[in-house]
């Protein structure tokens, strides 16, 4: 809201910028939507969903252990095969490509969100988003259908809500809290490291308190 009430003119630096971020944005969407060949995107991130869709249920399948691995964002290819199976099975694949990709944007949006309600200005929000969209291995992760930029955007997510509680308290924050750390231990099960320390953080700011 304060961003679309004060807005600000955009100076050539800024538009530089952004040129910047839209470059491996645009390229890992093209990307991301050519035929898979990430090797844990043809064995385990499209391999299982495709397993699923094709026996009609997530039950195990024979002779897969990744099919016992945590499988939130493979479950979002799920729905996304299933509608692009509606024109073809290339069209399944690049629908599911389209929905992993989502998540990188979805991460600049949250930084720059983030920086610009702590009172950062646009331009150095701007510089905070492309310090991520520089690194290699973001582009590579959007482009081959991979899940770790949904998990770095549930945690951040997360520690975005566990620093409002930590100021005002309410249950509200906890519960998405909850939320986030939930959809980021549905990505990854190392994630149960960011549980951890999110618990002692939380018994921390409650002795705190109760002091």
């Amino acid at each position: 809201k304060a961003e679309s009430r004060v807005p600000e003119r955009a100076a050539v630096f800024d538009k530089v910028v952004l040129v910047l971020i839209a470059v491996p944005v645009v390229m890992s969407f093209i990307a991301a939507l050519a035929p898979p060949t990430a090797k844990d995107t043809l064995l385990y991130h499209f391999a299982v969903p495709k397993a699923y869709i094709a026996q009609g249920s997530s039950s195990f399948i024979e002779g897969n252990i990744a099919s016992y691995l945590a499988l939130g964002n493979e479950m979002h290819v799920v729905w996304a095969m299933l509608l692009g199976g509606f024109v073809n099975a290339r069209a399944a694949e690049a629908a599911a490509g389209a929905a992993m990709w989502m998540f990188f944007p979805l991460l600049f949006a949250a930084v720059f969100g983030w920086a610009r309600e702590i009172g950062i200005s646009r331009r150095w929000s701007l510089i905070a988003v492309l310090m991520i969209a520089s690194v290699p291995t973001a582009y590579h992760v959007a482009a081959s259908a991979y899940i770790d930029l949904a998990l770095a955007l549930y945690v951040a997510l997360a520690v975005y809500t566990l620093s409002r509680w930590w100021r005002t308290l309410e249950n509200g924050w906890l519960i998405l809290i909850a939320i986030f750390l939930g959809a980021a231990l549905s990505a990854k099960l190392t994630s149960l490291v960011v549980v951890a320390a999110f618990g002692l953080i939380v018994l921390l700011r409650v002795r705190k308190a109760k002091d």
